[in-house]
């Protein structure tokens, strides 16, 4: 495990200062070169370095290189509950990020990461965006009066039922636009937004609990897909204010499993996912044999053809690898990434902070990584590393 520290460390204040001395399009070039846990550590060098480094990435010139999800994963040491580790795949790494989260109230929340940003809220329900690498934050809008008077911890964990953020995402990058949206789930399964830099606070397009309750979100190109029991609502976000302007219906065999009599500690997952302009419907269900007492899954995915309104069922992914973790899911190429399986779906589960491969075609979970459980409240998150 290597340890990278968000600052430079006291005693390096002056360290490598001659690096200012470099001309600024040969500073450009290294930087340029560097990948990116490189730039981390040479962040963490000097505060010179520090400099230089925030003023390329907040350049013109800047142009982030593509990068595949690390796991988020709690810190290795009990009396540290500020700092995470980050594990990466391709390099079989584990990487220490210290003091992530210097300044927060516990408990933290993760609801989703969006451009290399984390979606957080704490014991207040102050919602957060961090960006673990950079450490910039911007804070949102409560989803609570300020003035709320706390109650007892039975009607706390009723509040936060009804209030508590479920999941959330970004529409664009914060490190590149001041106009980003952010839309989330909260309470049970109610749908609200907010445009930074706009006086109002969070607008909510569902409002009670009679309504639709949603399940998970996507974005793409202006339209939000809202997951429901029977269907995918489509907002559209091109408007002054998102109306609902279709509905995608799901069949009923598409989130029907097998019976196993012979397993336990069954868990169900569904979640759509936009990946290159198409849209997926994610079905997974892992159990645990009681016999072998070996772990098995059951997945399925559906691509959602616009031209015919149907649902296809796919036996391959089209060269894309999935990451799934406490009810978060991601797409990449794995074509741009040869360290990722095409095909193949990458699953962190929460109940043993394990990493494991599972096949569409096979049943069989393949252990890639696991971390010693830890009493840190904290799920595993897939984050895709950027300034």
């Amino acid at each position: 495990m290597e340890t990278i520290n968000k600052k430079p460390k006291s005693g390096n204040l002056n360290y490598n200062s001659n690096w200012s001395d470099l001309p600024s399009e040969v500073l450009q070039l290294i930087i340029k070169r560097l990948p990116f846990v490189d730039l981390l550590r040479f962040k963490a060098v000097s505060t010179s370095s520090l400099l230089l480094q925030n003023s390329y990435v907040s350049s013109p010139f800047y142009s982030p290189v593509p990068q595949t999800p690390w796991l988020m994963l709690p810190s290795d040491q009990e009396d540290d509950p500020n700092s995470r580790c980050f594990f990466s795949l391709s390099e079989k790494k584990v990487y220490k990020l210290n003091n992530l989260l210097d300044g927060f109230r516990g408990p933290i929340h993760y609801v989703g990461s969006s451009y290399g940003w984390l979606i957080i809220w704490d014991d207040k329900y102050n919602p957060t965006l961090l960006n673990p690498f950079s450490g910039a934050k911007f804070a949102l809008p409560p989803t609570v009066p300020r003035n709320l008077v706390y109650p007892s911890p039975r009607k706390y964990k009723e509040l936060s039922i009804w209030m508590g953020i479920r999941k959330a995402i970004l529409f664009s990058d914060p490190s590149r636009t001041e106009d980003f949206l952010v839309a989330m789930l909260y309470g049970i399964g109610r749908l609200a937004f907010y445009k930074h830099g706009e006086s109002s606070p969070w607008t909510h397009l569902t409002k009670n609990s009679r309504e639709t309750r949603y399940h998970g979100i996507a974005y793409h190109n202006d339209k939000l897909y809202a997951l429901h029991e029977s269907g995918i609502d489509v907002w559209d976000f091109g408007n002054p204010f998102p109306t609902k302007v279709s509905t995608i219906e799901l069949s009923r065999h598409m989130t029907l499993h097998k019976n196993r009599s012979d397993s336990k500690n069954f868990r169900c997952y569904r979640n759509i996912v936009e990946s290159m302009g198409e849209l997926f419907f994610v079905y997974l269900f892992t159990f645990c044999n009681s016999s072998t007492s070996t772990r098995g899954h059951e997945i399925r995915i559906y691509k959602f053809n616009p031209g015919e309104n149907t649902w296809e069922q796919q036996e391959n992914l089209c060269g894309r690898s999935l990451f799934i973790a406490n009810h978060q899911i991601m797409a990449v190429c794995a074509r741009d990434f040869p360290e990722w399986e095409e095909n193949s779906v990458y699953f962190a589960d929460e109940s043993d902070l394990g990493l494991y491969k599972l096949p569409i075609n096979g049943d069989v979970m393949e252990p890639l990584f696991q971390q010693r459980k830890s009493n840190t409240y904290s799920p595993p998150c897939w984050i895709v590393p950027n300034f």
